[in-house]
């Protein structure tokens, strides 16, 4: 699916965080959209490298970490270019999400995704 249609673009940043994944195919997420919230999302790019990358946010700078260093778009875009998990093949994502805790909801949608993929 495209960030357009995603829940993580609705969150608080996504506006920003698109920004990177708006050419990109997000294959699963797991996110929730409220004035407290957190988005979590694995992408493919059209170069076949995958990405995963996940934020939470809140409503004031008491819980909202951007908000209380009160960084910029900018500043933003590069911590998540900094720290956004940068996977390079299939077999890299596969060994990567199983990494994931067995209740994670992530982890759940990116194995069913693994599996609709042809050999």
């Amino acid at each position: 699916m495209k960030w357009d249609k995603t829940t993580a673009c609705e969150c608080r940043y996504g506006d920003v965080i698109g920004r990177v994944f708006a050419s990109a195919d997000i294959i699963c997420e797991d996110s929730k959209a409220d004035y407290q919230g957190y988005a979590e999302i694995i992408a493919r790019f059209d170069n076949g490298v995958f990405v995963h990358y996940n934020w939470n946010y809140g409503s004031c700078s008491g819980c909202d970490s951007w908000e209380a260093l009160e960084s910029t778009d900018d500043e933003i875009l590069m911590e998540v270019r900094r720290t956004m998990g940068v996977l390079p093949t299939l077999g890299t994502l596969v060994r990567y999400i199983t990494e994931f805790p067995d209740n994670s909801k992530l982890k759940q949608r990116a194995l069913v995704w693994v599996d609709s993929q042809p050999c």
